[in-house]
C-alpha cells in the first residue's frame, strides 16, 4: 500500500499554522468567531485581550454599534470615556445611539462624541444615527463638520431654536440618507429644505411639520405619520404628488383616529398605497390593510 503523501506538505504550505507551540488561527476564522459573539459583549472584550491579531479583528465588532444612556454608565459598545480617550476606535463605529430617559440627566459631556473634536472626525463609516432627547442642553456644535455620510438618521425630542440652523446644514450634507425619522417635540420646527438635500429619501417618520418639511420633491415610499395635536387642519394638496408615491403608510397616533387632521384628503391622493397600518397606542390595536 502506498503510503499517503497528502499530509506530508502541511508544515511546508502552511509555514504560521503552528508558531513556538501555539496553534495559529488566520484572521478570517478569528472575525467568523467573533461574529458568533456579538450579543455576548464582555467575552468578546475579554477574547480581544488575549493577543494584537485578536484585539485588532475584534475591534470592528467591539465597537460597530455604541448606545449611550444617562442611566448607564458602561452603556453598549463601548463607554463614552474610553472613545473619547482613544479617538481612533470611533472609527469603527456603523451604528451609534443616543437615548433618552425621563428620569436620570445626561451626564456632563453627553454631547461630546457628536461635536467638533478627533473622535467626530474618525467617525467616518458612521451609517446609522439615533438621538433621542428630552432636554434643552444641545449644544450649538452638535454635527458641525462630521465626516459621515448616514444611511439612516432619526431625531426624536426637543430640538432648541438656536440649533435648527445646524441641524439644518447637517442634513443638507446628507446626499446618500435613506431613511429619516424627524418627532420633533415641543418646538414649532418647520423649516423648508430644499433639494438636493436628502434627494434620494426612502422612508420618512414624523409628525405634519416634518413631513412638510421633508417629503416635498422627494419620492419617499414609505412613510410614518405619528400626528400630535394642534396639527394644521389645511389639505395636502400641495402635496398629492409626493402622496400618490407612498406604497407603505402606517398611522401612529396616542389622541386616536378622529384627531387626525386632512386624513380624507390625504386619502384620495394615495393612489400607488399597497399597506396600510392604524396604530393607536392607546389601544394598543393595530390595524393593518393590505
Amino acid at each position: 500500500m502506498e503510503e499517503n503523501s497528502s499530509l506530508e506538505p502541511l508544515a511546508g504550505e502552511f509555514p504560521n499554522a503552528i508558531r513556538k507551540g501555539q496553534l495559529y488561527l488566520p484572521p478570517e476564522l478569528i472575525r467568523e468567531i467573533a461574529d458568533n459573539l456579538t450579543d455576548h459583549h464582555s467575552a468578546l472584550y475579554s477574547i480581544s485581550l488575549t493577543s494584537k491579531l485578536w484585539n485588532q479583528e475584534c475591534q470592528h465588532f467591539l465597537y460597530h454599534t455604541v448606545i449611550h444612556r444617562p442611566w448607564d454608565d458602561e452603556g453598549h459598545g463601548a463607554p463614552l470615556s474610553v472613545l473619547m480617550d482613544n479617538p481612533h476606535l470611533a472609527g469603527y463605529i456603523h451604528t451609534y445611539r443616543l437615548e433618552k430617559d425621563d428620569v436620570y440627566a445626561p451626564p456632563e459631556g453627553w454631547w461630546d462624541l457628536l461635536r467638533p473634536g478627533p473622535a467626530l472626525r474618525a467617525m467616518k463609516n458612521l451609517k446609522q444615527l439615533h438621538i433621542e432627547v428630552d432636554h434643552d442642553t444641545v449644544p450649538n456644535d452638535i454635527l458641525d463638520g462630521c465626516p459621515f455620510q448616514l444611511l439612516s438618521f432619526s431625531w426624536n425630542g426637543f430640538l432648541p431654536m438656536e440649533t435648527e440652523a445646524g441641524f439644518l446644514r447637517f442634513l443638507a450634507t446628507q446626499w446618500d440618507l435613506r431613511r429619516l425619522g424627524s418627532i420633533i417635540r415641543y418646538s414649532d420646527f418647520n423649516p423648508p429644505l430644499d433639494l438636493p438635500s436628502c434627494a434620494n429619501l426612502q422612508h420618512l417618520e414624523g409628525d405634519r411639520e416634518s413631513i412638510e418639511a421633508f417629503l416635498p420633491g422627494r419620492n419617499v415610499s414609505s412613510l410614518v405619520w405619528v400626528p400630535k395635536r394642534g396639527d394644521p387642519t389645511t389639505p395636502f394638496q400641495h402635496l398629492s404628488r409626493e402622496f400618490g408615491l407612498i406604497e407603505i403608510l402606517s398611522l401612529q397616533t396616542i389622541y386616536g383616529f378622529a384627531t387626525i387632521s386632512a386624513f380624507d384628503d390625504l386619502i384620495q391622493n394615495l393612489q400607488n398605497l399597497q399597506y396600510l397600518e392604524l396604530a393607536d397606542s392607546v389601544s394598543h390595536s393595530p390595524i393593518i390593510v393590505q
